[in-house]
Order: C-alpha cells, then structure tokens, then sequence
C-alpha cells in the first residue's frame, strides 16, 4: 500500500502553497490555543484550589449595602462592620470555634533600598488556625499578648520574604511599613491558604492605631464543625442584623460566604473558562480541518489521470482510500506537531512571569495533551475521508480520457 503513495503529493502542495499555509496556519494556531489556554486554566484552578483552601471548615464576613428597608431604616444603607462585632459573635453565638477580624490594604513596605507594596493585613492570632497557616519553625504567628500590647510585629508571606531579604533570614529582622518599624516574628512556611506568599499580617489592634481604622473589612471565621455551618452563618446574620439594624434574609446587607459555596462557585467559575477556551480553539481548529479538506479536493482533481493509471494496473478502492486519508493525516499531524512545539515554548515562557505567584504556572496535563490529539485525530479522518471517498469511487475510464 505504501508504494501507492505518489512522490507527486508535495508538488500538489507546492502548487497550492497560499492555501496550504494558510491551512497550516489555522491547525497550528488552533493546537496553540487549545494547549497554551486549557495549560493556564489548569494551572489557575491548582492555585485556586491551594489559595482558597478547598475543603476548609470556614466562613467569611463581609459587608455591603442594605436592598430592603427595616424597621424604619430606609434600604440602600452602608453597613460597616466594627472590631466589636467579633467579641459579640464568640459569645452569642456558639457554632463558632473561632473568630477574627480582618482589615487591610496595600502599604509601602522597606527593607533598605528594597520596596514592595503587599496587602498588609491586620487579624488575630486566631487567624491561624482558621486558615491553618503554617509559619516556619524558627518564627511564629501573632500572639493574644501582641494583640494587647499593640505591639509592631509582623508575619511576611513567603514570596516577600524572599523579595524584601533576598534569601536571608527574616526573623528577628526590622522592615517599615510606611515609615513605621516592625520586627519580624514569623514567616508563612510553602504555599499555604489564603494567597498569604504575597502579604503581610500585623496584629489588629496595632493596624487599628496606626491607621485609624475604626471599621473592619471582614470577619473570618471556624464553625465548631462542618455540620452546623448553616446554623452557625443563620445566627451569625441574625446577631449582626440586631447589632446594624438590617433584615438577616437581606441578601446584599452582609456577604457570608461559607468555604464550600466559595469552591463552588470556583469551580464553575473554571470550568465555565475551560468550556470557552476549548470551544473557541475547537473552532480554530475545525476551521483549519475545512481548510485540508478543500486542498484534499484540490489534490484529488489535480491527480485524477495518476488514480485512474492506477486502479488500471490493479489498485484497489480501499488503497486510494487510505493513500489520501494518510496525506491528509500528514497535513494534520504537520500542524499539530508545529503547534505542540510553540504551545511547550509558550508555557516554559508563560511560567517565568511574575504573574505566575498568583494566577498559577501553566501546567500541560497528560489529560489536556491526550484531548487535543484526539480532536486533531478526529479532523484528520474526518477532512481526509470525503475526498478520499471521492477519489476511490472515480471512473478509472473518465479519469485517463479526462
């Protein structure tokens, strides 16, 4: 079968070179697209998954504004959430096991001539163990007599670390904030929760005096369990709707998101962008597979004298056949292998980004390889089988007087 194959194929193409790189052009760009985005996507949903802690036992607070009136109060109202409203929720409301608030923003951050503007974050030492941050065995995390005494301490993540020290040891060393001292007490150890690689926590009571911060972003919280998680967000919205005079069924008053509603909506976040990527390079790629399937129609009319000498000499259909699904396997394969080769460089390049810390390193997964040659696969035969069916049922006898 494969002596059938005619050394004239190339020059066919040769002939058809614009439509052929054009063609090729839209294979390549269509593998490109579907390897390089559906590797960022992968790589997103990993950092995703590592910085919002999936699967943790936890509920976030925070506030808005009201969508319906209440006992007198007019809707459209700011609620703004208070240190107080912490102390208030430990003790009336036991489905909580912990409790912090949580107030930040970005600050001028110096160590000599270095300066980074991190989130810097002012929580209680229960914040730990909410979001099970680990801290590197030579340091440690803020302490109840911290938050007393108001102490200038801080914990950096492990990217500014890394950033502001340049690989030396952080603990026990002074940075400003601003142009306030703070000593380092503690460094957050390899890649825990809560994007903490890029941000700085300092106790609340000090972030509260030196900002003159009298609200709070958030509040985070630890159900006893998962189980009375929904009870524990119920009372939760009914102690605080007592406290800032809105309706607890008001949707928009205060956001109280639950860990497990957070990785839902994640995940179809993800998946919603996975759905689009492979779509949009699907139809790159089916674009590029009607491309072939035209120069295979070319081809076939360019080579009707050369199938009909040989189904004279003895060929059969199903050789034709196989001799242009195979050429037009080679286009398709050609283009595939040219878009693989560009999608690895883009990732390795992709990879070296800064924004790589916090959008993720692109991943090429066995799975995402795996779907895309069978989509190239499934062009191939498909541009392939028409004009090969079409050059197997040609007349022999019309072929050589054409």
């Amino acid at each position: 079968m494969f002596r059938l194959i005619p050394g004239g194929f190339l020059q066919d193409l040769h002939t058809q070179r614009l439509r052929l790189t054009l063609t090729l052009f839209g294979i390549v760009w269509g593998t490109v697209a579907v390897l390089v985005l559906l590797a960022f996507g992968t790589g997103l949903e990993r950092q995703a998954k590592l910085e919002m802690g999936m699967g943790m036992n936890l509920l976030t607070v925070s506030a808005g504004i009201t969508s319906l009136p209440y006992r007198g109060f007019p809707a459209r109202r700011r609620i703004r959430l208070v240190p107080e409203d912490a102390v208030v929720l430990r003790t009336q409301v036991p489905e909580i096991a912990l409790v912090s608030e949580v107030t930040g923003g970005s600050r001028t951050v110096r160590v000599g001539q270095v300066v980074e503007r991190p989130s810097v974050s002012g929580v209680e030492p229960q914040f730990e163990a909410i979001f099970r941050i680990r801290v590197v065995p030579s340091g440690r995390f803020l302490s109840a007599l911290d938050l007393e005494r108001r102490r200038r301490v801080a914990v950096l993540g492990t990217r500014l670390e890394e950033t502001l020290f340049e690989g030396r040891e952080a603990v026990g060393r002074e940075i400003l904030i601003g142009n306030s001292p703070f000593t380092v007490v503690g460094v957050v150890e390899g890649e825990s929760p809560y994007g903490t690689r890029n941000q700085l926590f300092i106790p609340a009571t000090t972030f509260r005096v030196l900002y003159r911060a009298r609200h709070i972003s958030s509040l985070a919280m630890a159900p006893v369990s998962p189980q009375v998680a929904p009870r524990a967000r119920e009372r939760t919205l009914e102690v605080l709707g007592g406290r800032h005079g809105f309706d607890p069924a008001d949707p928009r008053a205060v956001r109280a998101s639950g860990s497990q509603e957070m990785d839902e909506e994640i995940g179809q976040f993800l998946f919603g962008f996975k759905l689009f990527v492979s779509v949009v390079g699907g139809c790159t790629l089916l674009v590029g597979g009607i491309g072939v399937a035209n120069i295979m129609f070319v081809v076939v009319r360019e080579r009707r004298h050369e199938i009909g000498v040989k189904r004279a000499v003895g060929a059969r259909r199903v050789e034709i056949l196989l001799q242009f699904l195979m050429e037009a396997a080679l286009l398709v394969a050609l283009g595939g292998a040219v878009g693989f080769l560009i999608a690895v460089g883009m990732v390795k390049l992709l990879a070296l980004l800064p924004i790589t810390e916090e959008m993720g390193e692109p991943v090429l997964a066995s799975s995402v390889i795996f779907v895309t040659v069978a989509v190239l696969g499934a062009i191939a035969f498909t541009a392939g089988f028409f004009p090969a069916r079409k050059a197997a049922h040609l007349d022999p006898v019309e072929c050589l007087r054409g």
